[in-house]
């Protein structure tokens, strides 16, 4: 008889992890089906070269969760390493390029930025010295790599930022 009681933890076991696996699956889905519906030209194929990498990427005005409109900084990457730019002339990916504003297509979801690799888009939270002795408060996502404290304290964009705060995702794929 010590079969059906292995059979009850089994189907138990299963019962406990099928919703995990189902939101993964949703949540991959989630990120490919809005990338494409929102973002339109990420990910598409393009050809290297040009000034910065940019390659053949289309320019592409989004808006942010904020409402605010920007135009996103895709260059194109090779197909074999999404992290570097592809050489001029041969085939390639678009994709937002590092420390540049990105938007999380799922919110909450780093991996769902279009980010090039290596890289997430995390949403943070900073203020920025204005002129007049002014203090500007800005919610903004950018792609960085996580391991990189520099990047997470968003030295790239000047000296004048300070009090950064990172909306971490412990969601990604």
């Amino acid at each position: 008889m010590p079969l059906p009681s292995l059979l009850l933890v089994t189907v138990a076991a299963v019962a406990t992890l099928l919703p995990r696996f189902t939101a993964a699956a949703r949540l991959a889905a989630a990120c490919d089906d809005t990338a494409d519906a929102d973002l339109g030209q990420l990910g598409q194929p393009c050809l290297g070269g040009g000034l910065l990498g940019h390659g053949t990427c289309p320019m592409l005005r989004v808006q942010d969760e904020f409402g605010e409109i920007f135009e996103l900084n895709m260059r194109c990457y090779d197909n074999a390493d999404n992290a570097r730019k592809a050489a001029s002339g041969t085939n390639g990916t678009c994709y937002v390029a590092h420390q540049k504003r990105c938007v999380q297509s799922v919110p909450g979801y780093e991996a769902c930025g279009g980010c090039r690799g290596s890289t997430v888009c995390r949403r943070f939270s900073y203020d920025k010295f204005a002129s007049g002795g002014f203090i500007t408060t800005h919610r903004e996502s950018y792609c960085i790599n996580p391991s990189d404290q520099k990047d997470r304290e968003l030295h790239f964009l000047g000296q004048l930022v300070h009090l950064v705060f990172e909306h971490t995702s412990t969601n990604s794929r």
